[in-house]
């Protein structure tokens, strides 16, 4: 194996794992279809829905957003796979959090490439105050740049002291 791949391998694991439970879902509702039910009433649910957009249905009527959406995606998975290998440790939450960005891209992207939007079917609604639909990738995103986010903090945090 190359040098460059060989120095990014555990993100590149992490992207792995995240696409293909993104994938596994995703082929799981689209198979089995729920119907819309409360596993929680009123605060965690399935549906199915379709997201032509980007995060909070942003987007979702422009006729160009899956296109444009799309190549956002790809440039920024080349992106995040070569900033992989930019930081001197390479096990640990810098590989984590970017490994969980980009599988959570790539599983939209690919809904975007099969489907032409990408299929939400998680409802997380505590008390009313969050009632849109996300997947596996959203959360793989969302954590992946808590990860990201909380390294910065500490690293600024080190500096300082």
């Amino acid at each position: 194996m190359n040098s460059y791949l060989l120095q990014r391998r555990w993100g590149l694991t992490v992207a792995l794992v995240a696409l293909g439970l993104d994938w596994m879902t995703k082929v799981w509702v689209l198979e089995n279809i729920p119907p819309f039910r409360w596993w929680v009433e009123g605060q965690l649910g399935l549906i199915l829905g379709w997201n032509r957009g980007m995060s909070f249905s942003l987007f979702h009527d422009e006729v160009w957003a899956p296109w444009v959406l799309g190549g956002l995606a790809v440039v920024a998975c080349g992106w995040f796979i070569h900033w992989l290998g930019a930081e001197e440790e390479r096990v640990g939450w810098h590989q984590l959090g970017l490994g969980l960005v980009i599988g959570g891209a790539a599983g939209n992207l690919l809904d975007r490439v099969q489907h032409g939007a990408v299929v939400d079917f998680l409802v997380v609604n505590p008390y009313g105050l969050f009632p849109w639909t996300f997947n596996v990738a959203d959360a793989c995103i969302t954590v992946g740049v808590v990860v990201l986010l909380a390294l910065e903090i500490l690293k600024f945090k080190n500096k300082g002291a």
